[in-house]
Order: structure tokens, then C-alpha cells, then sequence
């Protein structure tokens, strides 16, 4: 586990600690999006799975799972979420007043 916390963002590793940590305690699958430095120190997203695999004892031996890579679809919702606040923000600050109504015949 020290050689995958390594990889994990500074700021999300406790969130992933308590996430797999849950899981190994209750033996369930362990699920979280945290992003990743990777060796060049480029920041990606990943959205992870994993399952812990026990000892008869009831001890856990191993993780295995897999992360993919969802960068792509976190900038895209930056960039809805940057969006939608100039919106909003020009429609509370313009100088107009405007009234939206419906008219039925």
C-alpha cells in the first residue's frame, strides 16, 4: 500500500486511506476518484476499484483492482461549472431588470 499512496495526490490521500481502509475493515469493495502525480509530475484524475483478498485467518493479503484515467471528464465538468457561474453572475449583476413569463392563448 506505501508504494500506491506514494502516487496519490497529498491532498486526497487521507480520503483514499479512510476509503480503503473501510474496505478492508468490512470487507467490501473499495471505489474512489482521487487524482494521481505521475513521475513526471503531471496530475491526472483516476476513478479506482478494488477488492481486498484475505487470509483464512481473516487477514488481508493483497489489493487488486484498477483505476482509470478520467481527467478528461473532470476538466469538462470544471469547465461547465466555470460556465455556468458567468452566467449566473452576469444575470444577478446586469443593470436591466428582466422578467421571464409565460402567456397561454
Amino acid at each position: 500500500m506505501e508504494e500506491f499512496f506514494r502516487y496519490v495526490h497529498r491532498e486526497d490521500r487521507q480520503r483514499v486511506s479512510q476509503a480503503a481502509t473501510d474496505a478492508r475493515v468490512n470487507h467490501k469493495q473499495c471505489e474512489a476518484e482521487f487524482r494521481v502525480v505521475r513521475q513526471d509530475g503531471a496530475v491526472r484524475w483516476v476513478t479506482a476499484r478494488g477488492s481486498f483478498h484475505f487470509t483464512k485467518s481473516g487477514q488481508a493479503r493483497r489489493m487488486l483492482g484498477m483505476a482509470m484515467d478520467i481527467t478528461g471528464r473532470k476538466d469538462a465538468e470544471e469547465g461547465l461549472r466555470n460556465s455556468e457561474e458567468k452566467v449566473s453572475k452576469a444575470f444577478r449583476e446586469s443593470p436591466m431588470a428582466l422578467t421571464l413569463t409565460s402567456a397561454t392563448f
